[in-house]
């Protein structure tokens, strides 16, 4: 599964953009830097500027943004709420070291942060501990949500 910055660069590549020319897409202009951080993965786009970007490449934010691992979701709540690691610790009654070990995989948060972080993300903790969203549906909401898009699905009747 791809990081949210190959997405990003992916976009960008089908647009035939340069860094400098998809920058431009934003209010402010974002610099060919942060463009490639988010692309290499150390910065992640603000809210908005990530509904800018899914929008031009025809994709939702959970798409855009979703990730392989526990951390890396950690870490998409943490940056999408502008804290750094130490900002984030404070709110968990921890240090920015353990939020490190959090995002990296090293140590997996207990059973009650992991419900604050899910909170704080406005999610579940299923979802959180889950990289497949549609884990929650049944097979019945997901045929209707693609009845609901005008999508057939093929069946076993003949």
């Amino acid at each position: 599964m791809k990081t949210t910055g190959e997405r990003i660069k992916d976009i960008r590549l089908e647009l035939g953009e340069t860094l400098e020319d998809f920058g431009k897409r934003f209010d402010p202009p974002a610099n060919r830097s942060l463009v490639s951080g988010w692309e290499n993965g150390r910065y992640l786009p603000s809210p908005e500027r990530l509904k800018v970007i899914a929008e031009v490449g025809g994709l939702s934010v959970e798409q855009l943004t979703c990730t392989n691992s526990l951390g890396e979701r950690i870490k998409v709540i943490r940056l999408e709420k502008g804290m750094s690691k130490t900002e984030f610790g404070k709110l968990f009654e921890t240090t920015g070291s353990l939020v490190n070990k959090w995002e990296t995989g090293q140590v997996t948060p207990s059973e009650s942060r992991l419900k604050n972080i899910a909170e704080l993300g406005n999610t579940t903790v299923n979802r959180l501990l889950n990289s497949n969203p549609l884990s929650d549906y049944s097979t019945e909401e997901l045929f209707q949500e693609l009845k609901n898009r005008g999508i057939s699905h093929e069946t076993t009747d003949k």
